[in-house]
């Protein structure tokens, strides 16, 4: 389903992809409420393109073992997603690369009960980069490093939606940018742009 929803931060409307997500009441709750003054309810997803068609992904040691993903970041209040892009490129990877395409805006609705939390999640393909990643900021602890084809991030978004116990909802809830992803990488793929 797709319904015209409002970016938080510039004011425009734009269509997004609706995606229905079951969570635990705590995971819930813990979404409205972690980003504290700095929530707008949007989040920018991280593609980007190394060589041979792969993506990078990240992993942090708290994950239960062989877990990785795509880097993710809040969009602060008065940033666009462009600038939030930017910014979590240079904290979560310190390399260069500048936002070229939002492959996608989907709305992950989270749902437990009665209770309902929309999040606009902009799924951007960035400039391809290369060079050694490293993290700029202390607090992401990010612990390793990979790089995805289409196919690993099928694998990776399967993982997620199967994580269990206090996992369960946070794999839901990254699952659908992975599978997105995928998809757009096969399709360029598929048309030798890749």
């Amino acid at each position: 389903m797709r319904t015209p929803v409002r970016n938080l931060i510039a004011g425009n409307r734009m269509t997004a992809r609706i995606v229905e997500i079951e969570v635990e009441p705590w995971y819930l709750h813990k979404l409205a409420t972690q980003r504290g003054d700095e929530d707008t309810r949007t989040e920018v997803v991280l593609v980007l393109p190394r060589p041979a068609g792969r993506v990078l992904v990240i992993t942090k040691p708290f994950y239960p073992p062989g877990t990785f993903r795509m880097p993710t970041g809040g969009v602060k209040p008065g940033e666009t997603p462009e600038d939030a892009f930017r910014r979590e490129v240079r904290e979560e990877t310190g390399l260069q690369s500048e936002p070229l395409l939002t492959i996608e805006t989907m709305v992950l609705r989270c749902r437990s009960g009665d209770q309902t939390l929309d999040i606009a999640s902009h799924l951007i393909l960035g400039s391809p980069t290369s060079g050694c990643p490293r993290s700029n900021d202390p607090d992401e602890d990010i612990s390793g490093y990979d790089e995805f084809d289409a196919a690993a991030l099928r694998d990776a978004a399967e993982r997620l939606r199967n994580l269990e116990g206090r996992w369960g909802g946070w794999g839901l809830f990254r699952a659908p940018a992975h599978l997105a992803a995928a998809d757009f990488l096969a399709e360029e793929y598929r048309r030798g742009r890749i």
